[in-house]
Formats: C-alpha cells, sequence, structure tokens
C-alpha cells in the first residue's frame, strides 16, 4: 500500500496529468447539464418522438465527432508534437461557447424548429466530442505510464468511493428516518389543507 500511494503520488505531482484532471472536471460540466435536454425539448413543445429522435442524432453526432476528434488529433500530433492535440481541444472546448448560446438562447422556444434545433445539436455535439480521443486518452496511453496511471486512478477512485460509503452510513442514525417523517407530516398537513380549502369552497 505505501508502494502505491507512492507511485500514485509521484503521478498526480505531474503537471500535465494535475491539468487534465481539472479540465475533466470542468469539462464535465456542461455534459451534466445536458442531462436535462430532453426535459427542455419537450418544454418547448416537441413530441416525445421529436425529442427521441433529436437526442438520437446527438449521441449519433458525438460518435462520429469522437472518431474525427482521435484522427485529427493523430493528424496534427504528427506535424506539431507539442500543441497539435491542445489546439484542437481548445477548438473543441471553444467551441461549445458560441453553439451553446445559439442553442439555449437564439433559437426561438417554438416546436416547429425541430430542424434547426436538431442542426445545432448535432454540431455541438460533433464538435465538443473531441477532447477525450484527441488529447486525453493518447496522453493516458503511453506504455511506460500505464501501470502508474492505473495506481494513481485507483488511488482517486478508491478513496472518494470509501468517503462515499461513509457518508451514506450516517443516513441510518441520523437524518433518514427524521427527515421522512417529517415529510409524510407535511405531506399530511398540506392534504389536509387543502381538503379543508375545498369544503370552504363547497360552502360558500
Amino acid at each position: 500500500m505505501k508502494e502505491l500511494l507512492k507511485e500514485a503520488k509521484s503521478v498526480i505531482g505531474i503537471p500535465t496529468f494535475q491539468i487534465i484532471v481539472a479540465q475533466g472536471v470542468f469539462g464535465s460540466f456542461p455534459w451534466s447539464g445536458l442531462s436535462f435536454a430532453t426535459l427542455w425539448l419537450e418544454l418547448i413543445g416537441f413530441s416525445h418522438v421529436t425529442t427521441a429522435t433529436l437526442w438520437t442524432l446527438f449521441i449519433v453526432a458525438a460518435s462520429f465527432g469522437s472518431l474525427f476528434g482521435g484522427w485529427m488529433g493523430d493528424f496534427l500530433s504528427q506535424r506539431l508534437p507539442n500543441s497539435g492535440r491542445i489546439i484542437l481541444s481548445q477548438i473543441s472546448a471553444g467551441s461549445a461557447i458560441p453553439l451553446a448560446a445559439i442553442l439555449l438562447l437564439g433559437l426561438p422556444d417554438d416546436s416547429s424548429t425541430a430542424f434547426v434545433h436538431g442542426l445545432v445539436l448535432i454540431l455541438y455535439s460533433f464538435y465538443r466530442s473531441w477532447n477525450a480521443p484527441a488529447t486525453n486518452n493518447p496522453i493516458f496511453i503511453y506504455r511506460e505510464n500505464a501501470a502508474s496511471l492505473a495506481k494513481a486512478l485507483y488511488t482517486a477512485i478508491s478513496i472518494p468511493a470509501v468517503l462515499s460509503f461513509s457518508i451514506y452510513s450516517f443516513l441510518y442514525c441520523t437524518t433518514y428516518s427524521r427527515d421522512r417523517e417529517r415529510a409524510k407530516m407535511v405531506a399530511f398537513v398540506e392534504s389536509e389543507m387543502q381538503r379543508l380549502e375545498e369544503e370552504c369552497e363547497i360552502h360558500v
């Protein structure tokens, strides 16, 4: 275990690794936010079928974007070994700003604009899927770094997992049962108030 922590510390201390991890943390926010995209599309007025179609196109575009990003990253790395992959990832990350603005702020909230929404979703997904295949994954796959990287990643996964496991334990004896009973009581009071209001309206 001591040797594992030593190797993990040596990898975590590499500035390139730190930068990629930091980018990954902030870069994951937009993708997490997009988990609400289908709800947003339906709130605009798109049907379930149209929403499913648009989201399928989004996923397919991400697949093709990953292929393109990997190919273009290899191409640029041969011509610009120290900057080619980085430039491509910056283009990918920067493209999110105008495309997200067009999609979320520029397009009308109108269910008749399915084609335009679909086009912007495809462009956004295609451009934003370059980072991992173009830069992050290729940097991590050098054979001589594989063992040390695996140990560092295990440390990064296992420690938060232990903390998460421990935090869940507090629900047994402290908050969950009390909060559940409180929620039931609030729901009961609200239902009784609603019933009384309905009775008053009937008598009036």
